[in-house]
C-alpha cells in the first residue's frame, strides 16, 4: 500500500458487477511518475444505474485511454447503454481476463503496483479466490465469501492501461486556435 499513491498517465477505468447486480464498483489505474502502477477504487455503490453516468462524467474530466469490462462478466449488460452515451468500451475475452489477472498478481508479487490502502479492496483481496481458465486462472466470483468487485475492476483497470490495443471511450477534440494579427 501507499496512501499517497497517484496515477499520472496511461488512465483507465475498468467496471464490474457483483453476480446478483447488488453492488458495482469502477476502478481507476495508471502509471505513476515514478515509472510503477496505481491502481484504485474509484467509486461503488448499489446497483448499475449510477455507472454509465459516472462513468462518462469521468471520461469528460479526465484523459482516460480505456473504458474495460469483461465480456462475459454481469457489468457486460450495460454495453449498449454505454454505446448509447457514446463511449467506447473495450471488452475483454477469456485470455484477456486471465492477462488482467495475471499482470494483477504479478504486479503486487514484483512490488510494481501500488493502492491507496481502501477498506474495500483490503476486504476483497482478503477473501477473493481463483479459478482455473486453461492453463490460467481468473478471480472467481460465484464463491468469494464477499465482494470482490473492486479487484476485479482493478485488474481490468490495470489491463486497460498497460495494454497495446484499445479503444479510447470518447473522441478527443482538438481545440482550434485562431491567431488575428
Amino acid at each position: 500500500t501507499d496512501p499517497a499513491s497517484m496515477a499520472v498517465e496511461s488512465l483507465a477505468l475498468g467496471i464490474e458487477v457483483a453476480p446478483d447486480r447488488s453492488i458495482a464498483s469502477v476502478a481507476l489505474a495508471g502509471a505513476r511518475a515514478d515509472g510503477l502502477w496505481h491502481v484504485e477504487l474509484d467509486e461503488q455503490r448499489s446497483g448499475t444505474g449510477w455507472i454509465v453516468p459516472w462513468v462518462k462524467s469521468r471520461c469528460e474530466r479526465n484523459q482516460i485511454r480505456a473504458v474495460v469490462i469483461d465480456a462475459l462478466s454481469p457489468a457486460a449488460s450495460l454495453l449498449d447503454d454505454f454505446t448509447k452515451a457514446k463511449i467506447k468500451v473495450t471488452t475483454t475475452s477469456g485470455r484477456e481476463l486471465a492477462a488482467a489477472c495475471g499482470q494483477f498478481y504479478d504486479g503486487v508479487m514484483d512490488a510494481k503496483l501500488k493502492h491507496t490502502d481502501q477498506p474495500q479492496v483490503n476486504v476483497a483481496l482478503s477473501v477473493v479466490g481463483k479459478r482455473p481458465l486453461g492453463d490460467a486462472w481468473v478471480w472467481n466470483r460465484k464463491v468469494a465469501n464477499a465482494d470482490i468487485t473492486p479487484i476485479v475492476a482493478e485488474s481490468l483497470a490495470l489491463w486497460g492501461a498497460q495494454a497495446s490495443k484499445v479503444k479510447r471511450p470518447t473522441s478527443q477534440h482538438e481545440r482550434k486556435v485562431v491567431v488575428r494579427t
